[in-house]
């Protein structure tokens, strides 16, 4: 998984990366019990989740762990074979992540959307996968 993790880094612009320390690939099993704090009213099982951001500290920078076993458990190993279907599961859950990073601070300081919500996965009629920008529109 980590070439493919490498490959859709590279295919970000630096700047979306800056300040972000590493990219840490662990498994359900060392992320151990307990639940996420609320998200959207629901607290969720750490072990189950795919991935998690985690903000900068003091003494830390800021860092993404994906848990590897998560992200395409259901999928046929033979699909994960192929570079398009591992880049197209790991892509949606590692831009996700990143999108965490993106404050609407940061995201004007880059001349992007004013609010970033997300970062979604879109894909190209080549088959390659980019991260686009999705913003919130006001109602």
């Amino acid at each position: 998984m980590r070439p493919t993790v490498d490959r859709l880094l590279q295919s970000l612009p630096p700047e979306l990366l800056t300040g972000l320390g590493t990219i840490v690939l662990t498994d359900a099993q060392s992320i151990g019990p307990g639940k996420t704090q609320r998200v959207r009213g629901r607290k969720h099982h750490r072990n189950k989740c795919l991935g998690f951001y985690h903000h900068r500290t003091q003494s830390e920078v800021a860092f993404i762990e994906l848990v590897a076993d998560n992200i395409a458990p259901s999928v046929p190993r033979l699909l994960l074979h192929l570079q398009f279907f591992r880049d197209m599961f790991v892509s949606q859950t590692l831009f996700h992540e990143i999108g965490h990073h993106l404050t609407p601070r940061r995201a004007r300081q880059l001349g992007m959307a004013k609010s970033p919500q997300r970062i979604g996965v879109a894909a190209s009629a080549g088959c390659f996968f980019e991260a686009v920008l999705v913003s919130q529109t006001p109602r």
